[in-house]
């Protein structure tokens, strides 16, 4: 979106950023740092359900380039007016901080008198609180939301919800943010099913649970010897042992491909599905997963058999990308070279 902003200075900035979401837009205003007021908590810290905590070194950053090379192309900060004035200190505000309290920091630490603003109003302070979640990620240097973070939004969502949110609700909700990694995303779930006592139908398995589990006799039926994993040798049952994760069947095949020819040992998976998607149920699921590895399988044979007939695999190394700037590469490089 693009829009003309004019600054005390009687300058004009041009901005060109996209807006972070069109519902609640109102304006885009030049506005003083020092004259929006931060919701802080006791720890004199933001009041921000995602964001816990400012990183020094992302606002050492923003110290020097926001200043002197400001970048109107890029989502801005983000106010809200504050009715009827918020007096602290004997200073009135009438504009709230939304999104941006790195930046914000950065520019009032550097004495900046004037910024360019996006003003949005919101339903609630629950729709306040997804604004900021989905924003987060979208400005440059960006100090993206950590594990704690998303933990911390998800436990508010739950605090709001009635009846209670579930393990799948709180599924749906973190795929929106497609910017979010998969291993953050799944932590901060299970940190909020925990902390809250949600309850679960299907388990999921960090790590630590994984070998807590296959060390448990408990776990075992009757007669059944306890499991390996990270491919260690079950004497019990002459073979290496993995556990495999859904969506990480090809890296687990080789394992025991390359564990084959080191050592002879043939291998096992134990084997753990992602929680199932809403039109999903655990046997399909897991058929799914079956289903994976039958493909690669039905890969491997393939290469054999082509191998077999050819005598060479059905791949072979091109080139190189340049990549010597002392012997001033510019262009692919044969590897035949």
């Amino acid at each position: 979106m693009k829009n003309t902003v004019k600054l005390s200075t009687g300058e004009t900035v041009v901005v060109t950023r996209a807006l972070i979401r069109e519902k609640g837009y109102l304006k885009t205003i030049a506005l003083n740092p020092d004259d929006i007021y931060v919701p802080i908590d006791d720890t004199d810290t933001p009041n921000n359900v995602c964001r816990l905590e400012l990183d020094e070194p992302t606002i050492s950053q923003l110290q020097v380039g926001m200043p002197n090379n400001p970048d109107w192309s890029v989502s801005l900060m983000v106010v809200r007016k504050i009715p009827g004035g918020k007096t602290v200190n004997g200073k009135t505000y009438w504009y709230e901080l939304v999104v941006g309290f790195h930046r914000h920091t950065a520019l009032t630490r550097q004495l900046v008198s004037e910024w360019i603003f996006d003003l949005y109003e919101f339903d609630d302070d629950d729709d306040l609180v997804d604004f900021q979640a989905e924003e987060n990620g979208k400005h440059l240097p960006r100090k993206t939301m950590g594990i704690k973070e998303w933990t911390n939004y998800l436990s508010y969502k739950v605090s709001k919800s009635n009846p209670k949110l579930t393990e799948k609700d709180l599924v749906e909700i973190m795929d929106r943010f497609v910017n979010v990694h998969h291993s953050t995303k799944t932590s901060a779930i299970k940190n909020a099913v925990a902390e809250n006592g949600l309850y679960q139908d299907f388990k999921t398995y960090t790590w630590k649970e994984i070998q807590q589990t296959v060390q448990n006799q408990n776990n075992y039926p009757d007669g059944v010897f306890t499991y390996t994993i990270q491919g260690m040798k079950d004497d019990n049952r002459g073979e290496a042992g993995w556990t495999v994760k859904q969506g990480y069947e090809d890296e687990y095949l080789f394992n025991a491909m390359k564990k084959f020819h080191e050592t002879g040992l043939h291998s096992y998976f134990t084997l753990h599905t992602k929680l199932p998607k809403k039109d999903e149920t655990v046997q399909t699921t897991r058929d799914k997963m079956l289903s994976n590895f039958s493909g690669y399988e039905d890969a491997l044979l393939s290469t054999i058999e082509y191998y077999k007939k050819h005598g060479k695999f059905p791949w072979r190394k091109e080139s190189w990308f340049p990549q010597d700037n002392k012997q001033r590469e510019k262009k692919f490089i044969s590897c035949d070279d």
